[in-house]
């Protein structure tokens, strides 16, 4: 099921059912139903997923969610809380390896535009799959440990806790979603859920509290710890303010066609979306408009870095000479990069478009941050389908920035990841593989700054056509995110 199909049924279950008005200890919870049933639906239309792990034994599970997340917290520098203009929320898969320190991708080059207009950040960081990047550029407080004892702490009192909730036209809207071959879990599911979402919640509120803080900004807001700091901000009446991290647009789960949403909004959603481009805008305010949500172009401010001449930067020149080596010492005509998707396996329709390829191109074969644990099975896949005079670089490709990569680049094809959009910033033009890419970046599309087919010999007669033109690239803004920060903070 593709995602305009899946968001249809959703729309028409907030515009037909009364699901807004679902609330618990005074929350509206639907956005967790609403979360959770994109998901399902999403996972439905499904193929060429990587197989999940294995489950661990309880030793496995005390050590990786309880003795390494308080091991780890102590390695880094945990500052104190003190009074901060804004407090961030980040995750460790946001950091980039810059000159043997982590470099929040997201977070760091604000911080530094707050010191140019002398306010304070405060970082509050949490992690996942045993992901831990101490050594940071800026000190940030790991929270991962506090976040898993309120895990535990939730789970008693659910046990304690049986609320009565009755949720209007609860079992009809499961009599829809059935038709479709999916349903909602229980209603108490979710209430315990955002039981969970709630004590996060006051543990958040207490530092915004005890900092001072006049915004509160996250980045991914649609898991339980965004959702978490922005019922905490709703609280305090600060603003909460999304940091665009990817695609979003009209067919994004958590970010494109929400309908019929309260004039007040929903206390788990960002009140602020900042985002990179008009087109995102639009995609949020065609919905958001007419209640507290409101998205705003911000910038990409890890981009401006990349493309000005501004200094904490030293470190730009040194990896764009790195990239600039690993391709002059492959002597190869052409640079194709590949951004592989999160929870997939390497596309056979890639290693088919590899194989029947020029020799002369180069293949950098980059893996999403989420899926280094999948590095040797798909090593393993490459070494064995792609033909050996294929050249193709995987280290290199997924160590290296992003935008180091770029510059150097002719082609960028993947299956739907947001490089569609960075590509575009250096002229970079794409191949998507995947329906999903297909509505996701339907402007694209049609500006032929990407180019959507699942034919591998179709695409092979493709590539050296778009590797001859340079896209344009004026969508992005060039607006400094300093200027927005400094009219939140006045």
């Amino acid at each position: 099921m593709k995602p305009s199909e899946y968001l249809a049924i959703l729309n028409e279950i907030e515009m037909n059912y009364p699901v807004k008005d679902w609330r618990s200890q005074g929350v509206r919870i639907w956005p967790i139903i609403r979360l959770s049933l994109a998901m399902k639906l999403h996972q439905q239309s499904e193929s060429n997923s990587l197989p999940s792990g294995s489950k661990k034994n309880k030793i496995q599970f005390l050590k990786k969610d309880y003795i390494k997340p308080f091991l780890e917290g102590k390695k880094y520098a945990n500052p104190p809380i003190v009074k901060s203009d804004v407090v961030f929320l980040t995750h460790s898969l946001f950091k980039t390896e810059i000159q043997d320190k982590w470099y929040d991708r997201f977070i760091d080059p604000l911080i530094y535009q707050l010191k140019d207009l002398k306010k304070d950040g405060y970082i509050l960081e949490y992690s996942s799959k045993d992901v831990y990047r101490s050594h940071t550029f800026h000190p940030s407080k790991m929270i991962q440990f506090k976040l898993n004892l309120l895990r535990i702490k939730t789970k008693i009192l659910n046990r304690f806790k049986q609320p009565k909730i009755s949720f209007n036209s609860f079992d009809e809207v499961n009599s829809v979603l059935k038709k479709h071959g999916i349903s909602m879990n229980s209603s108490i599911s979710y209430v315990k859920y955002l039981a969970l979402i709630i004590e996060m919640s006051k543990y958040f509120e207490d530092i915004l509290t005890k900092s001072q803080a006049k915004v509160g900004m996250t980045v991914y807001y649609y898991g339980p710890e965004g959702m978490a700091f922005n019922l905490a901000c709703d609280r305090l009446g600060i603003p909460s303010i999304d940091i665009q991290h990817g695609v979003q647009g009209r067919y994004h789960r958590a970010y494109g066609s929400w309908s019929n949403v309260p004039s007040t909004g929903y206390e788990l959603l960002p009140k602020k979306f900042w985002c990179w481009s008009e087109q995102d805008i639009k995609s949020i305010n065609s919905w958001a408009n007419g209640t507290v949500h409101e998205a705003f172009i911000g910038g990409n401010p890890w981009l401006e870095i990349w493309k000005s001449s501004n200094e904490h930067i030293s470190f730009i020149k040194e990896y764009k000479m790195q990239a600039k080596e690993l391709i002059d010492a492959n002597k190869k005509d052409k640079v194709i990069l590949v951004t592989l998707q999160t929870g997939r396996d390497i596309p056979s329709l890639l290693i088919d478009i590899m194989n029947k390829g020029d020799r002369s191109w180069l293949w950098l074969i980059r893996l999403h941050p989420h899926m280094l644990e999948q590095y040797s099975s798909i090593v393993d896949k490459l070494s064995k389908f792609v033909d050996f005079k294929v050249s193709y670089n995987i280290d290199f490709a997924t160590e290296l920035p992003l935008y180091a990569i770029l510059p150097f680049t002719d082609l960028h094809i993947t299956e739907w990841s947001s490089a569609v959009i960075e590509s575009r910033e250096f002229g970079v033009k794409s191949i998507l593989l995947h329906e999903f890419g297909k509505e996701l970046f339907k402007k694209e599309i049609e500006s032929e700054v990407a180019y959507f087919s699942q034919v591998d010999e179709d695409i092979v007669r493709k590539i050296p056509l778009l590797m001859m033109e340079k896209s344009n690239h004026d969508d992005l803004t060039t607006l400094k995110s300093m200027n927005v920060l400094s009219h939140y903070l006045e």
